[in-house]
Parts: C-alpha cells; structure tokens; sequence
C-alpha cells in the first residue's frame, strides 16, 4: 500500500512538472518576397527633341507612351451662391429633368495630341507637357546599346561605316595592311596554331572569355602601351546624353612622352581617364563580342572609340597653327571582332572639313577589310598580319604627331 502510494507521487510529481520549453533556434533570414524596384534610368525629354530622327526603338516608344497618355488632373468644385429667384428657377428647372445632356455623353475634353515623327523628334507641345520627370527616374546617358545611339553620333556629325568618302590615304593605308609579318609565316604560325585558334574561339563562350582567350592571338605579342576595358570619363564628351566610351582594348603613347604643355591644353581631347598614367592619345582600338554578342552594338562602340581617337589625333596635328589643319587622312584605326562567326573587320575614321564657318569638323567611318579567321590558315594569317600592321601604323602616327607637337 505504502509502495502504491509512492508510486502515485512520482507519476502526479511527473505529470504536474512543467514541460521544458524547447530552445529557440536561430532562424535564417527569410527573403524578401518583394524586391524594391530599381529606379527606372529615364533619358532625358531634351535629347529626344535634339535628334532629327527618331528610331524605333524601346526607349522612344517609352517616351513616346509617356508623353501621350493624358495625366489624370483634380479639378476644383466650382462653387457659388445661389439666392433668391435663381433658386426657385433652379428647382423648377430640376423638377423637369434638366437639359438632354445625351449627346455629349463620354465626350472626351479637346486637347492638343502629341506626336512624334521620323522628321522632328516630338512636338513643342509634348515638351512643355513632360519637363517635370518622375521623382522615380533619373536622367541617364544614352548607351550603345540601341540605334537611338547611332543616331545621336549623327546628328553631332560621327558618321558610322562607309557613310561618306575615303581618306585621303587610302592607298598607302590599303598597302601597310598587306606588308608581309614574319612571325605569321606558315613556319611560325602553323596549320596547328591555326587549329589552336579555332579551338579556343570555340571554347569562348563569354565576351570576357574571348577578350583572355582569343584575343591575346589575334594581338600579338607587341610592346605597346594598352588599356583595357577603361572608362573615357576625362574627355569631352561627344554630345549631350551620349555616354563615355569604355573600349575593350585601346592603345596609346605614354602621357611622359607628350610635353606637360601640350598635354595639359589638350588634355580633355588626349588624356581618356582620370588616372594620369593611363595610355594617352589613344588612336587604335578594339571591341569584341562573345558567340551571342549583337554586331551592331559593337559597330556602334567603335564609332564612338574612333571618333574619340580621331578628335584627338586632330588636336595634336593643329596644336600650335593658325588654322586647324585638316589634310583628309585618317590617323585613328580599330577593330571589331564577332567569336560567333570568327568574323574581324578594321575600321578606319578621318576628319573633313566643317560645312559652316566655325562650325565642328565631321568625322567619317570606313571599313578597311575584313576577314573570317575560322574560316582556314590562310584566312587566319592575312587577318591576323592586317590586325598587327594597322596597330603598327597607329603607333607611327602618334609618335610623329608627339614629335612634332
């Protein structure tokens, strides 16, 4: 009885004890189910009204939808006093159900229509309604990436590719790319290192992918000073909204070899970064594309690279005349190339002549060749030694143009 009892205890002294609150693990942070949106860069209504065409393009027709939806305006209650007959009017005229109002019934309010045409870019009225941007947005430059780009080069007298005549030395240029290059003999670049070739452009599957592994072949080993992938963000810019050019490759002269005073003056024209050590004058260029790369972007980049190289190599050719001196020649080179069909194609741009009195000269894109290097050794060579003797020549021009600066 007395080993019942016992028990008893022990099994209420257990029921009735407190059940040890489990410890609190740490949780892990949960994930935002919303992600805040990024502000919407906005291209500013201006640069849309400067252009004297308007492309077709996602960011025009986003301008365009802003513009022409109406905003949904508060209008203030009217208010007034009626007394007196007016009063019993009014009600009299309400008992008999007032005026037929069915005939303008979802009448919208007249307003003057935006439009926007290939001739002008958006009409006054659209601008006056659309100065104020969204708190949302921002103003941006525009990137290369759409042909509202191109456009704007245009427009500021950058001509892209074959849009107006030669230079001057065409010929000597033309040359210069055939000069035989030892190093490029069947001897010393094989069948096998043609092979080589191809299996790394088939093996770069990024654009950051063909710049390490692809290019270094194509560029040879030159001791030339170069810069990669570097932001232009110390010259003037080309125009308004147009961004900086940021080349894959360029190549330059050493700022000590340009006299601290003509460096100096030129220097928003020659001296591409902010860090002063960085390749100056730069007149020779390259922008590549991985196998899904857009070939019109990268024709749009080198635009914009040349004519950077071409302002430069102008300013330092005229340093010190009268007169800026314009001969017709083309003194900046560079380059394109597309992994996705092993296609390289060189560039050259020259300066012409202003059309108004003290007006800007007008730069001139033109393709100098172009050459399928997958395609078999021979095609590999030609292209590679048209390549090499074109970075060659750039190189010349830039320590005559230092020299005699």
């Amino acid at each position: 009885q007395e080993l019942k009892s016992q028990v008893r205890k022990r099994k209420r002294t257990t029921e009735a004890a407190p059940t040890a609150e489990p410890e609190l693990q740490p949780q892990p942070p949960t994930k935002c189910q919303k992600r805040l949106r990024r502000s919407r860069s906005k291209t500013p209504p201006e640069f849309w009204d400067n252009l004297s065409r308007v492309p077709l393009c996602r960011r025009a027709l986003r301008e365009f939808n802003r513009r022409a939806v109406r905003p949904i305006t508060s209008k203030q209650r009217a208010e007034s006093v009626v007394k007196g007959d007016l009063v019993k009017q009014l009600k009299r005229f309400a008992r008999r159900g007032g005026p037929d109002l069915r005939d303008i019934r979802g009448y919208p309010e007249q307003e003057a229509q935006v439009k926007m045409s290939s001739g002008r870019a958006l009409s006054d009225k659209g601008t006056d309604r659309s100065s104020t941007v969204n708190s949302n947005t921002r103003a941006t430059s525009i990137s290369s990436k759409g042909p509202a780009f191109e456009q704007a080069l245009i427009d500021k007298g950058i001509y892209p590719y074959n849009r107006g005549p030669k230079p001057n030395n065409w010929e000597d240029i033309q040359e210069r790319l055939a000069q035989p290059r030892p190093s490029l003999s069947p001897s010393q670049f094989s069948d096998g290192a043609f092979e080589e070739f191809q299996l790394k452009n088939e093996e770069a599957m990024t654009e950051a992918e063909v710049m390490s592994q692809v290019f270094p072949i194509i560029r040879g080993k030159a001791n030339i000073p170069s810069g990669y992938n570097q932001l232009f963000n110390n010259l003037k810019p080309l125009g308004d909204r147009i961004s900086n050019a940021k080349p894959d490759y360029y190549n330059g002269s050493r700022p000590t070899q340009i006299r601290s005073e003509v460096r100096d003056d030129l220097a928003p024209y020659i001296i591409p970064t902010s860090q002063r050590h960085r390749p100056a004058l730069p007149n020779f260029f390259l922008e590549a594309k991985g196998p899904d790369g857009k070939a019109s972007e990268a024709k749009r980049q080198i635009t914009q690279d040349l004519a950077c190289g071409a302002r430069g190599m102008h300013k330092m050719q005229s340093y010190g005349l009268d007169e800026p001196e314009c001969d017709g020649n083309a003194y900046a080179f560079g380059s394109t190339y597309h992994s996705g069909t092993g296609t390289l194609q060189l560039y050259t741009m020259h300066p012409t002549e202003p059309v108004e009195q003290d007006g800007q000269p007008e730069y001139y894109t033109t393709q100098a060749r172009a050459f399928a290097l997958t395609d078999n050794p021979d095609s590999c060579r030609q292209g590679l030694r048209g390549f090499r003797n074109l970075q060659d020549l750039a190189k010349e021009t830039r320590g005559e143009f230092i020299a005699r600066a």
